[in-house]
């Protein structure tokens, strides 16, 4: 392709060439705890409207009869849809449980979209590889290309736009560069592909989701779709224009660092964090300041008839998300005040509680939650303070938002309880320890009770496949397998009957 930079070349070449034993051991052992994370929010999916929608969305409108093109929905009773329509459904449902990971600077999340657009490339792989299986090996290196490109995408897109855009807009480059190389596609076919993602990507604003919740979400869905059609049609010819993010590098010292590192900088070590919570990142450190206050003051007893009012002091995108009463599961993961009156009564936020919109307590008390913007929490305040928590270097710190908070809890007695300065629980950028392996893993246990997926034996062998077998694995195929066939009992195609 013309008009190709230098940088964009060594780019693809790396995307074609790096091998398992090229990957430090951190960045593989963070991809397999990235997987297992994924697919317990995508089992957790199961409860949401999103999940029923989606699914007999592509059954009806993306159904393939060719196996090599083919792939399955996850805790669908082994059904059975086009790459593009898996990929798509897939990532539909684990985003909508806001619980996914986290890549700072991009603003967004990436493994919500990698992880189903790669397990829905596993046949094709044989197709091009004389019907050789995909292996754990190349499936972990392939991933890590995946989170690789798209992290660096989500950075590149931010730097250059004034607005936020979803992880759909740049995970659908990280998304292609993995098919494009399992395919083996060529250098200029592969460059067209990555250009046909960016360009086809969605435009979607996140900001307009944030101020109206609905099922949109991140726009993972589409990042999948659209990253998974790129490497297809770059395979059959189809042209693009060169992924501006990836080209237009040399005269903007930014977006050069942002790929010079590629291969020496695994950024899965770097920028990539995790969620405790089920709602939008920018409510977290809100929940975790209320756990300060529990953890600060546990002989208090925080109660809605003691409580006279809940102050909450935060960062400027923050106090965009809904502060009324939610109507839908959707509005819930995006309302700070929601979030934080249910940590309060009720402690950790999962897939059930989304659903007691209608919870009176929790109702009473976001009655008496009031929401401030904290002048101190703009960018360049945010990085002194993070330079001085930060166990990394400074080039390394967050310039994702400035993502913090402050809760004071007033008595009726007149009695106040400060939570002190709060970032987001496991955000290891802000200074806060990052999850264990145990803790992930118990996370996923949760998450599959809170499903209601009653096979232990399943569950144990997906955790073992991802944490412990994975470079044993000859044949990928066992993971997409188990995933179909997980019957979750409180998946909401079983509510509405």
């Amino acid at each position: 392709m013309e008009y190709q930079s230098s940088l964009s070349s060594k780019v693809i070449e790396w995307i074609h060439n790096v091998q398992y034993e090229d990957i430090p051991f951190e960045a593989l052992h963070e991809a397999k705890r990235a997987l297992l994370d994924t697919i317990g929010i995508g089992i957790a999916g199961q409860l949401t409207q999103v999940s029923t929608i989606a699914h007999n969305f592509v059954l009806s409108q993306y159904g393939s009869s060719d196996y090599h093109h083919s792939a399955k929905l996850w805790c669908s009773n082994n059904k059975s849809v086009s790459m593009c329509g898996a990929a798509l459904a897939n990532a539909w449902i684990i985003d909508s449980i806001d619980m996914h990971d986290t890549g700072h600077y991009t603003k967004g999340h990436a493994g919500c979209a990698l992880i189903p657009s790669l397990l829905s490339c596993i046949h094709i792989y044989e197709k091009n590889n004389e019907n050789k299986k995909l292996n754990g090996k190349e499936f972990l290196t392939t991933l890590i290309v995946g989170y690789e490109i798209a992290y660096r995408a989500g950075h590149s897109l931010h730097v250059t736009v004034p607005d936020i855009h979803s992880s759909g807009s740049w995970v659908s480059l990280g998304c292609s560069a993995m098919l494009c190389r399992l395919l083996k596609l060529s250098y200029d076919s592969t460059a067209h592909a990555l250009g046909i993602a960016e360009y086809y990507g969605p435009r979607s604003q996140i900001m307009r989701c944030v101020n109206y919740p609905t099922m949109l979400k991140d726009g993972l869905g589409q990042g999948a779709l659209v990253g998974i059609s790129s490497a297809l049609l770059g395979e059959l010819g189809f042209t693009g224009s060169p992924a501006v993010t990836m080209t237009k590098v040399d005269d903007n010292k930014v977006l050069f660092d942002i790929w010079n590192s590629l291969g020496k900088e695994y950024r899965i070590n770097i920028v990539h964090v995790y969620k405790c919570h089920a709602c939008c990142y920018w409510a977290q450190p809100s929940l975790n300041a209320i756990d300060k206050i529990k953890q600060k003051y546990p002989n208090v007893t925080f109660m809605n008839d003691t409580i006279s009012n809940i102050d909450i002091y935060t960062f400027f995108e923050a106090t965009h998300l809904l502060q009324t009463v939610p109507k839908t599961s959707d509005q819930a993961q995006y309302s700070i005040s929601f979030s934080t009156a249910a940590a309060l009564i009720y402690g950790r936020i999962g897939p059930k509680l989304l659903n007691a919109i209608n919870d009176q307590k929790i109702i009473n008390l976001m009655e008496k939650i009031h929401i401030h913007i904290d002048p101190q929490l703009d960018p360049t305040f945010m990085l002194g303070v993070r330079n001085q928590i930060s166990t990394t270097d400074n080039k390394n710190i967050s310039a994702m938002t400035s993502n913090a908070s402050t809760i004071i809890i007033t008595l009726r007695d007149g009695s106040q309880y400060d939570s002190g300065l709060s970032f987001v629980k496991w955000d290891k950028i802000a200074g806060e320890k990052e999850p264990s392996d145990e803790e992930l893993i118990e996370k996923y246990m949760w998450l599959c009770k809170e499903a209601g997926v009653e096979d232990q034996q399943a569950i144990e062998q997906l955790k073992d496949i991802c944490m412990q077998d994975m470079e044993n694995i000859e044949d990928m195929n066992i993971l997409q397998d188990i995933l179909a066939d997980l019957d979750c009992t409180n998946s909401y195609k079983y509510q509405t009957i």
